[in-house]
């Protein structure tokens, strides 16, 4: 869906936000396609510009206004958001996350490279348990999922 807030366009997929259960039992709202930027929704979604008018011929009719901004997208007003991967920011803003009692943590890149480095820093790397060990002394389980299209991971915890 093309959306128009305060005279800018987005892209919002309302399906993506239906909580649903994946392949394991973790049930969560996905909001990686909320208040988006062409950029962003063109990664994982393709526009429809034409009608079908019979099996064999469609026609091309719709034009769509550029979406560029990002200043209402989710994770940039959630400040889950990271232009660049920095592993002290990011760890810092795990760190305020988990000792503050929450028990997730979305991480949104603004590319690949930067998802890619936190992957393998974070995830790879060991630097999420460094940080984990610091917010829960006493111990904690955690798993976390990835979404390499969306440039996307989420880590769940508990004690």
């Amino acid at each position: 869906n093309l959306v128009q807030i305060s005279g800018r366009y987005y892209w919002v997929d309302v399906t993506w936000g239906d909580p649903v259960f994946t392949n394991s039992d973790i049930q969560m709202i996905d909001y990686n396609y909320l208040c988006v930027s062409d950029a962003q929704l063109l990664k994982t979604h393709v526009l429809d510009h034409g009608i079908r008018m019979s099996n064999y011929q469609s026609e091309q009719v719709f034009t769509y206004p550029s979406c560029t901004d990002e200043s209402l997208n989710y994770f940039r007003l959630s400040g889950s958001w990271f232009d660049q991967y920095d592993a002290a920011t990011v760890s810092a803003y795990l760190t305020d996350r988990f000792s503050s009692g929450e028990h997730t943590a979305d991480l949104k890149f603004a590319d690949d490279d930067s998802y890619q480095q936190a992957v393998q820093d974070l995830l790879e790397g060991g630097r999420l348990r460094s940080v984990l060990s610091r917010c829960y002394p006493g111990g904690c389980t955690y798993r976390y999922t990835t979404d390499e299209a969306a440039d996307y991971i989420r880590i769940e915890t508990s004690e």
